[in-house]
């Protein structure tokens, strides 16, 4: 049953079903924020959360400005010719 690409018409082609949603995709907003909120919880509670300070917060701070600067001086066209 080989057909060839011209003789099919619209009604041939076969169409997908719809999937249906699953897991989070099926959730309402707020069953979403509820079970993040008790992720939250849960990883404060075991002591495994991360925890921002002001050294950690300006290392993070200072290696995203080099990578910048790698970036651009890498799209920039003056550095095609050196």
């Amino acid at each position: 049953m080989s057909a060839k690409t011209d003789d099919l018409q619209p009604d041939d082609i076969p169409v997908k079903a719809k999937r249906k949603p699953q897991g989070f995709a099926c959730m309402s907003k707020e069953q979403r924020s509820s079970i993040a909120r008790l992720g939250g919880r849960a990883v404060q509670f075991a002591g495994t959360g991360h925890r921002w300070d002001t050294k950690t917060a300006s290392e993070a701070g200072k290696a995203s400005r080099r990578n910048i600067r790698a970036k651009s001086a890498l799209l920039s066209p003056e550095s095609e010719g050196t």
